[in-house]
């Protein structure tokens, strides 16, 4: 969220790092504590300052997004994208089944909360398109508009369709 890092560090936190937590932001962010626990003299960087070399926009490519992925993990790592890609596929799954249920019920604050998690899970890994549908039927659901849910929801299960069946062909 736009200028949420200023208003917590404004609000009093010592630092901040925003979802989806990327290994490499969360590990530089670790060691500059560690150091200065420790009392090494380090500079602080500020939060969510990009590198010279980094971009804050990837274009994705299918249905995960693998460069945003494997920069989210520290780099190619099958052994940890198929563990990663599981735990989804496991979350995932009694999700769907909420979100499923939720919108066949019109039950607006379930639904939401469904499609919220579930976006959390697909952000996880960095499956973009399929979190942004899951967005937009979260939104729909606050607005209790059933048209637009039902929308947003055949389109999140179809990319939830494509994320699952990349992820069968990847491991």
């Amino acid at each position: 969220l736009v200028g949420e890092a200023d208003r917590c560090l404004n609000a009093g936190m010592d630092d901040y790092l925003a979802k989806p937590v990327r290994l490499k932001e969360l590990g530089d962010t670790l060691a500059r504590w560690i150091g200065e626990a420790l009392g090494r003299d380090r500079a602080r960087v500020a939060p969510g300052k990009l590198a010279a070399n980094q971009s804050s926009v990837e274009v994705a490519v299918g249905p995960i997004d693998t460069v945003l992925f494997e920069e989210m993990i520290g780099g190619p790592d099958p052994e940890m994208s198929a563990l990663l890609h599981q735990a989804y596929l496991e979350s995932f799954a009694p999700l769907a089944t909420e979100m499923d249920t939720a919108l066949a019920a019109r039950n607006a604050g379930v639904l939401r909360k469904a499609a919220h998690a579930a976006a959390g899970a697909a952000s996880s890994i960095a499956a973009t398109y399929l979190t942004d549908a899951l967005r937009r039927l979260e939104a729909r659901a606050s607005e209790s508009d059933w048209s637009g849910a039902e929308d947003a929801h055949h389109e999140a299960q179809r990319r939830a369709k494509d994320v699952a069946n990349y992820i069968e062909a990847a491991n």
